[in-house]
């Protein structure tokens, strides 16, 4: 398998990063996140509340939900051109490039048999335990835990607005359960995308 590059995207926590590292044991590919190419503010929780940047704060504090969405959806889709460059320039036989920059609705029309996309969807709820785990949400500040809904909730309608992209295009998708596990990810993941392996 040669010359080929694999688009991940979906929404926060639900396991981008981790499919993407099975996957390039499987494929001995090469993965890039998204997340390198340009900074915005991402999970807004640390230690402490001190250890926040005061931007990171503000960013949580001051926008709406629908503001959120809108801003780190532009954020991303700026992204794409520097995605499409990687892509252009890849050394390696397979490419793997996940994160949620990988948006449907501006790759959709950039794929083809040797660039492909999938992405990651799951329930409301399976996001929201995530992120309150990851994110020790019962140890916080009551300031602390405002940021914190804010970001599940800027997730989960992220998540949904990726749910109906995909059918829109009809692109494939992965519905992530607690049940879920990297290899059995993974495995759903070529089946989905139609890539076997060669041994």
């Amino acid at each position: 398998m040669t010359g080929k590059t694999l688009l991940i995207g979906g929404t926060s926590h639900l396991g981008k990063s981790t499919l993407a590292s099975q996957l390039v044991k499987i494929l001995d590919a090469e993965q890039i996140s998204t997340d390198q190419l340009a900074r915005h503010p991402g999970r807004p929780w640390k230690a402490t509340m001190d250890l926040i940047p005061k931007h990171v704060i503000e960013h949580y504090e001051q926008l709406g939900i629908d503001e959120l969405i809108e801003d780190v959806s532009a954020h991303y889709q700026r992204q794409w051109p520097r995605v499409q460059a990687l892509i252009a320039d890849k050394k390696s036989a397979v490419l793997i490039i996940e994160g949620s920059a990988i948006g449907p609705s501006w790759v959709a029309s950039h794929l083809t048999d040797n660039i492909v996309g999938i992405w990651l969807v799951a329930s409301p709820e399976l996001i929201k335990q995530r992120i309150y785990t990851n994110s020790h949400y019962e140890q916080k500040s009551s300031r602390a835990q405002v940021l914190i809904d804010k970001f599940c909730q800027r997730s989960i309608q992220f998540n949904e607005l990726i749910k109906t992209e995909v059918r829109r295009y009809s692109l494939p998708y992965l519905e992530i359960d607690h049940g879920t596990t990297r290899i059995g990810l993974a495995q759903e993941c070529l089946l989905k995308i139609g890539w076997t392996v060669e041994s």
